[in-house]
């Protein structure tokens, strides 16, 4: 019956944890993600709340202690078994896989654990996100909405760096005309000389693709690889192949002898079925940059955005059991805003999605 008060700190008891510090181990000019991954360095820590410290520095501080402690402004509870299982866990880690380090950087944190990056590695993530000013084409045929120009750049960022793409445009909005703009950047900076472009397709849009590239990029030389009198043997010294993903699924290894610096695959949820043998022939294809273009990148479920993600950036959301595990399932079945907010930040600098009601991406049209 006796009231008692209590400092507020005491709302939040803290349970130490495993957690990272992020750093580069040199002074190596970063341009890419095969840069930045030469250079990165993971210290493990122990996280108290938002603050990381040694073991050597935790194990002093919480030294004879037990139960509810306060260590700097912080209450956290500890046991002697659970300190033995964080050390044990923390010498026991496994090692974190490229693809893992990326999702970490961008997502600030490490199994809930907020991790601390170093101002020199910020700057580089920065750099990485940042869109800057991209010149068009010279020779390029079309007057670019501002909306359209930043596309664009992205998408010229992204293939820099060593990402893959998602462009996610509604339709209408003019998907074809970015992937155009940048292909013809390709060979403006002599990029399709020796490696070429593969656009990947349905069928029924090979003559739309065909009319597009007369029209805004005339300069760019195309082959249409289709139909049962097809040879490859006819594509010499073009810039492009236009196929469909039939022929990508019967002919993937008559095309992957072709050296591709850049695949496209538009109506990209047409691989939204990742154990289809057509989705499988697709993401088979070899290709230094891979770009999707889909109006539609979730239909249904989410492992079909994994899906389609697991061909512009193989591997960077893992299997498609670990997707369920980490992802899928905590959203879609347990509705965890806190999964799907890490989700979003790991996955925004692949994707680019603009809709055609936002007025703000297109003031003039109508209703």
């Amino acid at each position: 019956g006796v009231e008692m008060l209590l400092p507020k700190s005491l709302k939040y008891i803290i349970k130490p944890a495993a957690s990272l510090k992020a750093k580069t181990n040199g002074t190596k000019d970063v341009k890419s993600y095969l840069d930045l991954m030469s250079v990165l360095n993971f210290e493990w820590q122990i996280a108290v709340g938002n603050k990381l410290m040694s073991e050597m520095e935790f194990l002093k501080l919480v030294k004879c202690m037990n139960g509810i402690v306060k260590i700097k402004d912080n209450f956290i509870h500890v046991t002697k078994e659970e300190l033995e299982r964080l050390i044990k866990h923390l010498h026991n880690q496994e090692p974190i896989s490229r693809n893992q380090m990326l999702q970490v950087l961008f997502a600030n944190e490490y199994n809930g654990s907020k991790i601390e990056i170093s101002d020199e590695l910020s700057a580089i993530l920065e750099e990485f996100k940042s869109v800057k000013n991209i010149p068009l084409p010279k020779t390029l045929q079309a007057q670019m909405r501002p909306y359209q120009l930043r596309g664009y750049e992205w998408l010229y960022k992204n293939s820099k760096i060593g990402f893959g793409s998602i462009l996610a445009d509604d339709m209408g909005l003019g998907k074809t005309l970015q992937a155009l703009a940048i292909l013809l950047k390709f060979k403006e900076d002599k990029l399709l000389k020796k490696e070429k472009a593969l656009i990947i397709m349905p069928t029924t849009l090979l003559t739309n693709w065909s009319k597009e590239i007369e029209k805004f990029t005339p300069s760019l030389n195309y082959h249409i690889y289709h139909g049962s009198k097809r040879d490859i043997a006819e594509f010499k010294n073009q810039d492009i192949l236009l196929t469909s993903y039939g022929i990508a699924r019967s002919d993937s290894a008559i095309l992957n002898k072709i050296k591709w610096h850049v695949s496209i695959i538009d109506e990209a949820q047409n691989i939204k079925n990742h154990h289809t043998d057509q989705t499988k022939a697709v993401k088979s294809i070899h290709s230094n940059i891979k770009i999707a273009l889909s109006g539609t990148p979730v239909e249904n479920r989410l492992s079909e955005y994994w899906s389609i993600f697991d061909f512009s950036n193989k591997g960077y959301l893992g299997s498609s059991k670990q997707f369920n595990d980490d992802f899928d399932k905590p959203i879609a079945i347990e509705k965890s805003h806190k999964h799907l907010e890490v989700f979003k930040k790991i996955t925004s600098p692949f994707i680019m999605r603009r809709m055609k009601n936002d007025k703000s991406i297109i003031s003039d049209l109508p209703d």
